[in-house]
């Protein structure tokens, strides 16, 4: 494994140098003996699940080897799909013609700053990956995708080298939640997850009660915040959420039991989703401002029906252009309610 981890970190430079010498915007893709590797140009002409955002050569590129890829320890075959991301934009992908020997490589090209769409990727941005399973159609990501690093670092970087092996782990574990006094408030969040997963739960009070605790199923208090990230465990697993009875309607403590708003990721890099439950059909403002105070962007304006309700935000102000690192607030205003939140941009 040294070897060869050797050997393609020599290669990935002198594609490097290559693409230098001969131009920006030529390709760094080196000649691929069609036994041992799994991108072979021709096969990305059809129809793919993962669709880069760039098309063409690309130009400063980030050089990718997957020495070995599985699914429960099956390895992947032909016509399956490995992608690298930059948040939610695809700037790299790989079609496999037939399974990993040795490895297989494919780049990732850089964000073209003269033009105002995203193209590719931003240095310094977190590295995710997805597989694609095509006799399944089914499309894996963390925390079910595991990245193990050969070589490399998991930060966009021009001219970098990565090399890693994937596996998927697919067993799931249930999370259930209750309501203590029972059916005096509605949860959100109970579903199947895999462990490691970052669940976001939430309850909604009925009228005359406020929000106290979560606890486990041994009576265990875990976390006194409403909104509340929660990880996932290798075990089925049952919470609970602690209501008690509203006395003092006048209290500022408690909250507007109509509305409830968070974002999460928290902080984030580059997108983060604002999510918001409301009770009833309402209209709905949601705007994003900076450490100033100043509103740069209207996210959301909108007749919201009764429910559960998500907008994202991909860190761009009302002109498109990607924002800096810092804080950041979302303001919520709905029916006489305000609530704001701070987030925390960090590339």
């Amino acid at each position: 494994m040294k070897k060869i981890v050797f050997i393609i970190i020599i290669m990935s430079f002198m594609a490097h140098i290559l693409a230098i010498t001969y131009g920006e915007r030529s390709s760094s893709l080196m000649t691929h003996d069609p036994i041992r590797y799994s991108n072979k140009p021709e096969n990305l002409s059809r129809t793919n699940h993962f669709n880069t955002v760039w098309s063409g050569n690309g130009f400063q590129h980030m050089n990718f080897y997957v020495t070995s890829a599985s699914i429960n320890n099956l390895g992947l075959e032909e016509n399956d799909e490995i992608a690298v991301f930059d948040g939610v934009y695809c700037v790299g992908m790989v079609k496999l013609v037939s399974s990993i020997n040795e490895y297989v490589s494919f780049v990732a090209s850089l964000d073209d700053s003269t033009t105002p769409e995203t193209d590719g990727y931003s240095p310094g941005h977190d590295v995710s990956f997805k597989i694609w399973k095509e006799n399944t159609s089914t499309e894996y990501s963390y925390p079910q995708l595991l990245v193990e690093y050969s070589a490399g670092n998991p930060v966009f970087q021009i001219g970098g080298t990565v090399v890693i092996q994937l596996s998927v782990q697919e067993t799931q574990y249930s999370l259930g939640l209750n309501v203590e006094p029972v059916n005096c408030g509605t949860t959100t969040g109970s579903g199947w997850y895999y462990q490691g997963n970052q669940v976001t739960l939430t309850v909604l009070p009925n009228p005359n009660y406020h929000f106290q605790h979560w606890q486990d199923s041994n009576g265990n208090i875990i976390s006194n915040s409403n909104p509340y990230i929660y990880f996932m465990p290798d075990n089925d697993t049952i919470l609970v959420a602690v209501l008690e009875e509203t006395t003092n309607t006048n209290d500022p403590n408690i909250a507007n039991n109509n509305f409830l708003v968070y974002n999460f990721p928290n902080p984030f890099n580059p997108i983060t989703q604002i999510n918001y439950i409301i009770k009833e059909t309402s209209p709905v403002e949601i705007d994003i401002f900076n450490a100033k105070g100043q509103k740069i962007l209207t996210l959301l304006k909108t007749i919201a029906q009764e429910g559960n309700h998500s907008v994202t935000w991909d860190g761009r102000d009302a002109n498109k252009k990607e924002v800096g690192n810092g804080v950041y607030f979302y303001r919520m205003k709905s029916k006489g309610f305000i609530q704001t939140g701070k987030m925390l941009l960090l590339k």
